[in-house]
């Protein structure tokens, strides 16, 4: 039988692969990494994803695939060889600490002190919903836009869990450093 891309037979196996491919190559542009690992639910979509990094890697010098590409490919090998379920690693719930733990206290003057941790909390929360009307309101949104702001929800999800790790602390007005969950 000759390999025709319209033929129905192919189409199950032909189309979703390359479109997974492309998907994989928005995701590590834009830097979204959770997206490949929880919907890499098979080891072939590791491979295909190292065989296209190694392919990218190959077209640029060797010091802009040390640390652009080096990173994923090693996850990604890493994955293979462990057997590990990859999508266990990624938060689809995100843990609330109890008020007792990020109180709210009222000072003189009736304003409000609140922790560093509801700060930050209160970030996620409007970056979540922003990205949920994003996607419940328009049917047609820009696939760049919608990775755009889920790059934003994931970098102050970052900085609740552990301020500081993607290089710079995230910074009040005062200037002073937020304190994380890992602080």
């Amino acid at each position: 039988m000759k390999f025709n891309p319209g033929n129905i037979a192919f189409r199950i196996f032909y189309y979703p692969r390359l479109r997974y491919i492309s998907k994989l190559r928005d995701f590590y542009r834009s830097g979204c990494y959770s997206r490949i690992i929880s919907r890499s639910r098979f080891t072939n979509y590791y491979r295909l994803f190292i065989g296209r990094m190694e392919r990218i890697g190959g077209k640029k010098g060797p010091q802009e695939m040390s640390g652009k590409i080096e990173k994923p490919m090693e996850l990604a090998k890493h994955f293979i060889r462990t057997n590990i379920e990859s999508e266990w690693m990624v938060f689809c719930l995100l843990p609330v600490l109890p008020l007792e733990l990020r109180p709210i206290i009222q000072i003189d003057g009736g304003k409000l002190m609140s922790s560093d941790i509801n700060e930050l909390y209160r970030r996620v929360i409007y970056r979540n919903n922003t990205l949920t009307d994003l996607l419940t309101t328009s049917k047609s949104t820009p696939g760049e836009l919608v990775m755009c702001q889920e790059k934003l929800v994931q970098e102050v999800v970052d900085t609740l869990l552990d301020n500081g790790i993607r290089g710079q602390s995230m910074r009040d007005g005062h200037n002073k450093v937020y304190k994380s969950f890992s602080d």
